[in-house]
């Protein structure tokens, strides 16, 4: 039982200290892009897809534009609209979107 509670708790510390470790600008290398469409089969319009760049001009789309996390995951309405990567003052990035849930509907 010690033994047990020893692993967790060093694997806890482990995790803890990798969740906190600061990336630096140099380790930086590529763009991330998140995004929406509108206009392609209605099942998969406003899902959150991605794109890459070396350049932030020239993108490359994942997935083969395909939606990388399905809305309804994500939304009460099944769509999103508006998805922002965010990098908050502590080095951690988040992923933001609107919800397109409208009351009365």
């Amino acid at each position: 039982m010690k033994k047990r509670l020893l692993f967790f708790l060093l694997l806890a510390t482990a995790l803890h200290a990798a969740a906190r470790r600061q990336p630096k600008e140099k380790d930086f290398a590529d763009y991330l892009f998140a995004y929406f469409e509108g206009g392609s089969d209605r099942q998969t319009q406003e899902q959150l897809r991605f794109a890459i760049s070396k350049d932030a001009k020239d993108w490359y789309a994942l997935n083969g534009n395909k939606p990388v996390i399905a809305s309804d995951s994500l939304s009460e309405s099944g769509g999103i609209r508006n998805p922002h990567i965010y990098r908050a003052p502590d080095g951690c990035f988040y992923l933001t979107a609107t919800d397109l849930h409208i009351f009365g509907q």
